[in-house]
């Protein structure tokens, strides 16, 4: 059984902000978030980018509204964007693929999202970072700890902790024959073909294909939208100086 936080990013990025961007004295440097940190980003984990495809590919899917909003150097538009890269790059998308390499060699694979929000996080961050599910934050719930939790969470926990005990009984998280607490549906194993998962909120769901919660900061964040032609022209004016900042450093 694998998973993630739909927070994971918050801590990774925040890692990031105290370990190299305020230690360098960036946080205020409009062009170091407008061009490299991407690619600082990448860096951290020993991602060679020397044609700046990969961090240009991930600038345009995670930070677009920045870019067609000229907003790209903007460090709080930025922020969502940010976090999610860090969430995709860290954490989620390795896990994900792990379960997906897994289930070649064992059909009881399973994967979650931990999405419960509740009233405190086990890891704190950046006070200019969104507080959200943070890493870690399951394990209020599967192991005592002196937290006073509401009644809603109480409820939540004894969940967690079912789920957690038969899969170690049975090898299978809600296995055929067993009577689970009610509020837990069947959480079907991971398939190349229908790509579930159970996201794991105050109430539970089985969803389909967990790339999709790549972006979950900036969708969450709500539609951002600009005129289409002032997201051509924003557009054109960052690729285009983005360009001629390479070829510049290239001679």
């Amino acid at each position: 059984m694998f998973g993630a936080n739909e927070g994971e990013g918050i801590m990774a990025f925040d890692m990031m902000l105290d370990g190299y961007i305020k230690a360098n004295g960036l946080l205020e440097d409009t062009d170091f978030f407008k061009f490299d940190v991407v690619r600082i980003i990448l860096g951290a984990l020993n991602v060679r980018d020397d044609t700046s495809a990969l961090s240009d590919a991930m600038t345009a899917k995670y930070l677009g509204y920045a870019v067609d909003s000229c907003q790209m150097g903007n460090y709080t538009a930025m922020i969502n964007g940010l976090i999610d890269i860090c969430g995709a790059l860290f954490l989620k998308a390795g896990g994900w693929q792990t379960v997906m390499l897994h289930t070649k060699y064992n059909p009881h694979a399973y994967w979650y999202s931990f999405d419960f929000f509740g009233k405190v996080s086990l890891i704190g961050a950046d006070e200019t970072l969104p507080r959200g599910v943070m890493h870690a934050d399951e394990i209020m719930y599967l192991f005592t700890m002196p937290i006073p939790h509401n009644e809603t969470e109480i409820e939540f926990s004894k969940k967690m902790i079912e789920v957690w005990t038969t899969f170690a009984t049975y090898g299978e998280p809600t296995p055929e024959g067993v009577t689970m607490r009610e509020g837990i549906p069947h959480w079907p194993a991971y398939t190349n073909e229908k790509k579930e998962f159970m996201a794991i909120n105050k109430y539970w769901a089985v969803k389909h294909d967990y790339s999709l919660y790549y972006t979950i900061t900036v969708d969450k964040a709500g539609p951002r939208t600009v005129s289409p032609e002032t997201a051509e022209e924003c557009a054109s004016t960052y690729w285009k100086s983005k360009r001629e900042r390479r070829n510049k450093k290239k001679n």
